[in-house]
C-alpha cells in the first residue's frame, strides 16, 4: 500500500495574515522501514522548516532512533526569536506498552526586541547563544487503537535540563 504523504495548506487570519503549510512524508523510506519527512510553515508571524528521521526498530532491535533538524523564526509579544538546531533521541520499548527515551538538543538562539520596544532600553537584557539540553521521557500507552481510541489511556512524562556545564 502507499506509504507516502503530501500535504499543502493555505489560509488567512487577522493575526498572522497569510498562512502556508507544506509537508512531504514517507513512512517506509526506500523500503528500510524508517519514516522521513520535510515540512515548512510560513506566515506573517512565523517561519519554520523541519527535517525529521525516525526508526522505530533501530538496528532491528527494541531501540528507536529519531533525528530532527529545524530552523524557526517567530514574532510573538513584540519579540523576534530565531532558532537553528537539531535533536537526537534514543528510545527503548519495554513490555506492557511502556517506552522510555533520552534525547539531546542543541540550538543557536537569537532573541531581539521587535519594533514596538525601545531597543536601547532592552538591548542589554537579550543574550544570544547556544542552548544545549538533555531530555528524559517515559510513556505508557494502553489505548486500544492509536488513531481512533475508544478505550484505554496514555500517560506521558518528560523532563528537560539545560545546565551551563552542558554548553548552554
Amino acid at each position: 500500500k502507499s506509504t507516502g504523504q503530501f500535504q499543502v495548506g493555505l489560509g488567512f487570519s487577522n493575526v498572522e495574515s497569510f498562512i502556508f503549510t507544506a509537508q512531504v512524508a514517507q513512512q517506509n523510506f526506500l523500503g528500510w522501514g524508517v519514516s522521513v519527512s520535510a515540512s515548512a510553515q510560513i506566515s506573517g508571524l512565523r517561519n519554520m522548516i523541519q527535517l525529521s528521521y525516525f526508526d522505530q526498530y533501530f538496528l532491528d532491535s527494541q531501540f528507536s532512533l529519531s533525528l530532527d533538524l529545524y530552523r524557526t523564526q517567530a514574532d510573538s509579544f513584540g519579540f523576534l526569536r530565531e532558532a537553528t538546531g537539531g535533536s537526537l533521541s534514543l528510545g527503548y520499548n519495554l513490555p506492557f506498552d511502556v517506552s522510555v527515551s533520552a534525547g539531546y538538543t542543541r540550538e543557536w538562539v537569537r532573541v531581539e526586541p521587535g519594533q514596538s520596544f525601545d531597543q536601547e532600553i532592552y538591548a542589554d537584557q537579550f543574550h544570544n547563544g547556544w542552548t544545549s539540553s538533555v531530555r528524559l521521557t517515559a510513556q505508557w500507552d494502553r489505548r486500544n487503537n492509536r488513531l481512533f481510541p475508544s478505550s484505554g489511556f496514555m500517560l506521558y512524562g518528560s523532563a528537560e535540563l539545560a545546565p551551563t556545564w552542558l554548553g548552554s
